[in-house]
């Protein structure tokens, strides 16, 4: 349980500083949106990757744990299953073809903006996951303690 805590917290780590200073700064120091949106997909194409690498980590290390089955688990089992849904759908789905649209290389029958809607909540998807999973472990290893 404690490594899976340990990589939860980093990938909740990794999530809320892209979320909320990496991605915001770079729009707010960088001279142009171009640039900005270049070093954003730079480092969220990272952040995906660490996501979906994570979620197989934490799915690996649940499945050959001996702790005995509880709803914890439970809720563990499905909240790695969504973040790694997530991860991949936008790792390999969404930031394609936002790339795609911002370069002009091809049409795309869904827009920028709503690729970026589904983009962004991905990541709070599995940030809120990731927290909720974090509260449950802890609240249900203190339960029985």
């Amino acid at each position: 349980m404690r490594f899976r805590l340990v990589i939860l917290g980093f990938w909740v780590g990794v999530m809320a500083l892209f979320s909320f200073v990496v991605a915001p700064s770079a729009f707010a120091v960088l001279p142009s949106t171009a640039l900005a949106g270049n070093l954003v997909s730079r480092v969220l194409a990272v952040t995906e990757i660490i996501g979906v690498a994570a979620s197989i980590l934490l799915l690996l290390s649940l499945f050959l744990s001996r702790e005995p089955r509880s709803r914890s688990r439970i809720i563990e089992l499905f909240g790695y299953l969504a973040t790694l849904l997530a991860m991949t759908a936008s790792h390999f789905y969404f930031s394609p073809r936002i790339h795609a649209i911002r370069s002009g290389s091809a049409a795309e029958p869904l827009s920028f903006d709503r690729l970026h809607q589904l983009s962004v909540g991905s990541m709070a998807l599995c940030l809120l996951v990731g927290l909720l999973i974090i509260v449950v472990v802890l609240w249900n290893s203190r339960a029985n303690a």
